[in-house]
């Protein structure tokens, strides 16, 4: 892992660029490779390069052919498409339905943001699917929010606060029995979890590049073949005509280049253990940790189970998580709380709310790891939650007691 300052345990805004994906993508950069619409050698190199990487995403999703992957800035710009894409002609018209719209009540800001701004001009009606404690959809409660105007059921497969995993499946199988779009978020959960298209029901799936050791800029939107969309971008008809523009080959090649080295380390393994195996040891010690010495602490999602390896998010009891995760910085961790779409912002989790913490912090504090933190890191990194936690509720006590 490359060396810094501090210690990154926020993996989950952005994981860490693997070297080797580094150097494919200089080394691509190196080979000054052409527009790769254009017919010359050149070209048509740059254009074979593109589709070698669309073809290893594309098996690693298991997808029938590398023609249903569509290459695009990533996660945020494929959850808008997939948002807009369902609209019709109802951003002029007066008279016809609106299409109906779900999404769950825990949802990245990157589709609930613009759905509740559709929503807001009129262009949509859309409900919120309820989560459990531990942030899992509720079937039956899903099921019942389905109307005939409804259009898209979006649901993303892992949270980006928590971790909590959805079952793909049973969700795919209520949007098939009422012939509905299903779309998934799975920019959280892509190769931490598998997940292959042929056995769920899947019609629309979001991927990034640097949730997984990639570079930031590049991401994907799996669209199943038999599947109509409206375009994204107009223009010069690049991706199948749905997103025009000129795709950046050489992210694209570092994006495959880092499915290729997800279950791998660039020196010897720490373990015996699988990358996800890994990463799930790693996880249940710094819980098992703070959880042992820590009272006031408090698991948000789930402990086992339906989680994502790599993300802990702890809430305390009468502190909040902005000044725990400053001193933090200070003393070399480098955690989050929340989303870094949102941890700049003074507001409560609207996770948290969703899973009904309203009492505990006005947000958690999100850790989250990659395969190159070693044991020796998360015990240091326990150490210092412990002394900052303990430190911050005895100025807590002391100053409520004068």
């Amino acid at each position: 892992m490359p060396k810094y300052s501090s210690i990154n345990f926020d993996q989950a805004a952005s994981s860490v660029v693997d070297p080797r994906v580094a150097e494919r993508v200089a080394e691509c950069f190196r080979m000054e490779l052409a527009n790769n619409s254009s017919i010359h050698q050149a070209g048509v190199r740059s254009a074979a390069h593109l589709e070698n990487a669309r073809e290893i995403l594309a098996e690693s999703l298991h997808l029938r052919s590398s023609f249903e992957l569509i290459f695009c800035s990533g996660g945020t710009e494929a959850n808008n498409w997939v948002l807009h894409a369902f609209l019709g002609n109802q951003k002029s018209s007066t008279t016809s339905p609106r299409p109906h719209y779900i999404v769950s009540s825990i949802e990245h800001s990157s589709i609930r943001q613009p759905a509740i701004w559709m929503a807001r001009q009129g262009w949509i009606d859309l409900d919120e699917a309820p989560v459990d404690g531990e942030g899992v959809i509720r079937m039956q409660d899903l099921e019942a929010l389905i109307r005939p105007e409804t259009k898209l059921i979006s649901i993303m497969h892992a949270n980006n606060e928590i971790g909590v995993i959805q079952d793909l499946r049973a969700i795919g199988e209520i949007a098939q029995r009422h012939k509905v779009v299903f779309h998934t978020d799975a920019c959280q959960s892509y190769l931490k979890t598998p997940i292959d298209v042929q056995e769920v029901h899947v019609d629309l799936l979001s991927i990034n590049a640097h949730k997984c050791h990639g570079p930031r800029g590049i991401g994907g939107l799996y669209v199943r073949r038999e599947l109509e969309i409206e375009p994204w971008f107009r223009g010069g008809g690049q991706e199948r005509g749905l997103r025009s523009g000129t795709p950046a080959v050489e992210l694209a090649v570092g994006f495959a280049e880092a499915v290729k080295c997800w279950s791998s380390w660039t020196d010897a393994p720490p373990s015996s253990a699988t990358v996800t195996d890994y990463l799930r040891e790693l996880r249940e010690r710094l819980i098992e940790k703070v959880l042992g010495e820590l009272p006031m602490a408090r698991l948000n999602g789930p402990r086992s189970g339906p989680v994502l390896p790599n993300i802990v998010n702890f809430s305390f009891l009468g502190l909040e998580a902005k000044p725990i995760m400053r001193q933090l910085d200070q003393m070399g961790f480098a955690t989050a709380t929340g989303s870094a779409c949102s941890s700049g912002k003074l507001t409560t989790s609207y996770v948290l709310r969703a899973l009904g913490r309203r009492h505990d912090a006005q947000e958690g504090l999100r850790i989250s790891f990659s395969k190159w933190h070693t044991a020796d890191q998360v015990d240091r990194l326990a150490a210092s939650i412990i002394q900052v936690v303990n430190r911050l509720h005895d100025e807590h006590a002391r100053f409520n007691s004068q």
